[in-house]
């Protein structure tokens, strides 16, 4: 029971979802309560889920999904300049138990680790891409070994061994489209292939255990295509 209840106090959403919401309601209203009628229509039903457990987690709406001032102030502030010193004041003060006086800028991945004790290592992973992202959000440097992991493999090429490398939060390690050394695509990876007839060959580059959650990354960035495309065809047409 004691694991549920520390899953449920820290936010596991991906962190532009949750940003995407902000600015949702920075460009509406924020209402008197949250609930799935004033959530935007491209949110699939877990990331809604995922996005108001969020907000309960830190404050930003009570139990009975009714807003905070938090939320309010959050909302208001998105895309201005004071946008860091609400994230600071509005989300990271809601880990003030368990980050203590640790400074972040010498932790080490165990030492955070160890904040999200008790949580399912892939729960824990979420949570820590959310909270080193809002770290990054406010201004906030943390420690280098918070990015990159570095493991080595046995396997060895010319009597050494090969190095693979993970960043947290997670990117690709190769520009869409790009292959390794023998020609072949990286494993673990699918390129979606995308013909542009003006501009040559377009690629998607995602990986095969994507989640639904990273999925609504994807939707966000095509949402900010989509915008650029619509600028572009209409200034072609004045």
């Amino acid at each position: 029971m004691e694991t549920e209840n520390k899953q449920l106090n820290f936010p596991y959403v991906s962190y532009p979802t949750f940003k995407a919401f902000i600015n949702h309601l920075h460009d509406t209203v924020v209402t008197e309560q949250i609930d799935n009628s004033m959530m935007p229509q491209n949110i699939s039903g877990s990331a809604r889920a995922a996005v108001t457990s969020a907000l309960k987690s830190l404050g930003l709406i009570d139990a009975q999904n009714n807003t905070t001032q938090k939320l309010r102030d959050l909302a208001k502030a998105y895309d201005t300049k004071e946008w860091a010193d609400a994230v600071r004041r509005n989300i990271l003060s809601a880990y003030a138990g368990i980050t203590g006086n640790i400074n972040l800028k010498s932790v080490t991945r165990k030492q955070v680790d160890d904040l999200f004790a008790d949580i399912t290592p892939q729960m824990k992973d979420k949570c820590i891409r959310f909270f080193l992202t809002a770290n990054k959000e406010a201004g906030i440097e943390y420690s280098p070994h918070l990015k990159i992991r570095r493991r080595f493999s046995q396997k060895r090429t010319g009597g050494k061994a090969t190095q693979k490398s993970t960043e947290i939060p997670n990117s690709a390690h190769q520009p869409p489209g790009e292959q390794n050394d023998d020609g072949k695509t990286p494993a673990g990876v699918f390129d979606l292939q995308i013909p542009i007839a003006s501009n040559g060959r377009c690629f998607i580059r995602f990986p095969l255990d994507i989640t639904t959650d990273q999925f609504e990354v994807i939707k966000v960035s095509l949402a900010s295509i989509e915008l650029i495309a619509k600028q572009n065809t209409g200034s072609k047409k004045q």
